[in-house]
């Protein structure tokens, strides 16, 4: 349980439930989106992952409700580890598995490390932690330090800067990538959050 009587799952399952509204139930698939078919923000890819076996493009057009909300919990929050945010930050795990939905688990981790090095002040505050998208005990013990020494207002400012590089990503990604452009507005009107 967490302070406000709220289980740990069942601020997962409300986290996982934003996402998923943000993503939409409408079954896409793009030629020109590296994600190609999609539903509920569920790849082939995740969708395959999943399920240990080969999936097809039908497989995710008929996906459920259900099973898209089992799949990003098994990929984008019980395996990258980002259930041990929640209870030091609901407001930054979110963040994270956010971005992990988006950009990947690893991309997210290594977002966070970041941020949480470049805030340390040269490492007076805690340690560095090594950038390598593992969200193991180095990094959540970092967030924790931080987050008692910074309090409610360094949650926001930490929060801040991780939709930052969350944002700088998508710019850098069309610019790798011109056919990323047609995303790239959506991406930041929907998953860079622009109200705290």
């Amino acid at each position: 349980m967490t302070g406000n009587g709220t289980t740990v799952s069942g601020m997962i399952d409300a986290i996982i439930d934003r996402i998923i509204q943000a993503e939409g139930a409408t079954f896409t698939n793009d030629p020109n989106d590296s994600g190609h078919a999609t539903k509920y923000g569920v790849t082939q890819q995740n969708l395959a992952e999943y399920s240990g076996h080969a999936v097809t493009v039908d497989d995710v057009r008929n996906l459920t409700l259900d099973i898209a909300r089992a799949v990003h919990r098994e990929l984008k929050v019980t395996r990258p580890h980002f259930s041990k945010l929640i209870p030091l930050s609901q407001k930054i795990a979110a963040e994270v598995i956010d971005t992990a939905v988006n950009a990947g688990p690893s991309r997210a981790t290594m977002i966070l490390q970041r941020c949480l090095n470049a805030l340390n002040r040269n490492e007076k505050d805690y340690r560095d932690v090594v950038a390598d998208g593992n969200c193991g005990p180095a990094t959540i013990n970092a967030l924790a330090a931080f987050l008692k020494l910074r309090g409610t207002e360094g949650e926001i400012v930490l929060w801040c800067a991780l939709n930052c590089l969350q944002g700088e990503f998508y710019i850098s990604l069309a610019e790798r990538r011109p056919k990323d452009e047609n995303f790239v507005y959506g991406w930041l009107l929907n998953r860079v959050t622009i109200h705290a």
